[in-house]
């Protein structure tokens, strides 16, 4: 579709997420401003990641079927690149990408965190 000047068009096999021919491109390619991790590099860079200085959590879960790696070097890679000024990052254990089974632990992480309180896990 890229090819053929049409990617704009949303992809009708793509089950996960609604997504066109550009956005699916931009998530699997190195190189691009989503390649959060710079893929076609050495290193993880986290070039935009870097950026951000406003508070952040991060938080991993701790069976993500869709990490390319373990999820303990991805929390790394961010804990090492981060420039905020108030940054956590947890790792929800015994989960998926969706938090499946975990949405009450992933919810009371974000509220304690927002709210300044020590997190629960």
């Amino acid at each position: 579709l890229r090819d053929d000047g049409k990617g704009s068009a949303l992809l009708t096999n793509v089950t996960w997420m609604p997504a066109t021919a550009d956005r699916l491109w931009s998530l699997i390619s190195p190189h691009t401003s989503e390649d959060v991790f710079n893929y076609g590099d050495k290193t993880d860079r986290l070039t935009l990641f870097a950026r951000i200085t406003v508070p952040t959590l991060v938080i991993l879960s701790g069976k993500d079927e869709n990490a390319d790696r373990p999820v303990e070097v991805i929390r790394k890679a961010f804990d090492e690149k981060t420039k905020s000024v108030n940054y956590t990052s947890i790792i929800i254990p015994d989960t998926t990408h969706g938090y499946e089974g975990k949405q009450e632990e992933f919810t009371e992480a974000v509220v304690s965190w927002a709210s300044g309180m020590p997190l629960p896990l």
